[in-house]
């Protein structure tokens, strides 16, 4: 007689889910623009900085040699609980973009790099691009202009603003000789 066991599923608090889903989705992406074979390698929850113990959500390593020069940390929130239509123009991404600015500066820091390292904060499927430009420890929304850089990072949609992403990414990239 084959007896038939059923194992129970955890019931995860209502966050778990949710920024891991978020944060898988913007690994795939990672993974897509900086294969491991042009000499990127992409990693969850990695430390920015061992003796501040911070680790970002998403971190992407490129391969220089016999080094690792962490080069784009993603910090990830899950969507917001009951989140109505238009919620990301009244979310407050301060707490957010302070938190990345600090792994940002961590990695600076820790490494002593001072190639432009570049952040992401993404909230569910919004996201805004920063950087923190070589020799600067400020983060800034990113620019494909640096002359005339925006004031304030722009909330850009993953289902709407696809190809915006996507040149944005290959800006990057490109950033990195690739």
């Amino acid at each position: 007689m084959d007896m038939q066991v059923e194992v129970p599923v955890p019931v995860l608090p209502f966050s778990a889910p949710y920024e891991q889903a978020v944060d898988n989705f913007w690994l795939n992406v990672f993974q897509n623009y900086f294969p491991l074979h042009s000499g990127y390698g992409v990693e969850r929850e990695s430390y920015t900085n061992r003796q501040a113990r911070f680790t970002a959500n998403v971190l992407l390593t490129r391969i220089m040699g016999n080094a690792l020069q962490k080069t784009i940390i993603l910090e990830a929130k899950r969507f917001p609980r009951d989140a109505p239509a238009g919620w990301e123009q009244s979310y407050r991404w301060e707490r957010l973009e302070n938190q990345l600015q600090n792994r940002l500066t961590g990695v600076r820091t820790a490494s002593g790099a001072q190639h432009t390292l570049y952040g992401i904060a993404a909230v569910g499927d919004r996201v805004r691009f920063y950087q923190l430009r070589r020799n600067s420890n400020q983060m800034v929304p990113f620019s494909t202009d640096p002359q005339n850089p925006p004031s304030e990072a722009r909330i850009l949609s993953i289902h709407r603003d696809q190809n915006l992403i996507d040149w944005w990414m290959r800006i990057i990239r490109s950033n990195f000789g690739h």
